[in-house]
């Protein structure tokens, strides 16, 4: 037997003796380390923007969702408009038929809310024509929801102004006719 068996084994006692170098307990991780990083995960802003190709993904993703966005409302704002009048949601449209110019309205109630009802009177005229040459008349909101009103302009144009106005409050807004 060589020196350090003869360390390592007792012959006086029959209990077996090991000695580790100090360098290979401390390259070892102990036990709670070991859990701790067995029941961790990346973080998120790592795991989505860990590597180049997560990140292009990402940045992808983001760009076309933001084009979707200013696509969608660019193309409702050409043939819809919306507004609220007295808690009432209203969409204008103007539409050709026949040759006649006919502006819709849609009137929506809000669930759980308190609407104006009563009397609307509604101006309209074409826009960018110089002169405004308005066109009256009136409707009656009632509690039902949703209610549709549609009135023929006399105005062959593209654009219209139309002015909303109730006993308290008045709302203007720009209509494109749809093709």
């Amino acid at each position: 037997m060589s020196d350090p068996d003869k360390d390592r084994y007792n012959e006086k006692n029959t209990d077996i003796v090991f000695y580790y170098p100090r360098e290979e307990r401390q390259g070892r991780p102990s036990a709670s380390d070991m859990f701790k990083t067995a029941n961790t995960r990346p973080a998120l802003a790592r795991s989505i923007a860990g590597g180049r190709g997560n990140f292009f993904v990402l940045i992808s993703i983001v760009l076309i969702a933001i084009m979707f966005i200013i696509s969608l409302r660019h193309s409702s704002d050409q043939q819809r408009t919306e507004l609220r009048l007295g808690q009432n949601t209203i969409t204008l449209s103007a539409l050709e038929e026949d040759g006649i110019t006919i502006l819709s309205i849609n009137k929506a109630v809000l669930p759980r809310r308190t609407a104006y009802t009563g009397a609307v009177d509604i101006s309209a005229s074409p826009a960018g024509q110089g002169e405004l040459n308005f066109v009256n008349h009136r409707i009656f909101f009632s509690n039902d929801s949703p209610e549709y009103f549609g009135f023929s302009l006399p105005f062959d144009a593209e654009e219209f102004i139309v002015i909303l106005r109730t006993e308290n409050e008045t709302v203007s807004q720009t209509v494109r006719k749809s093709p």
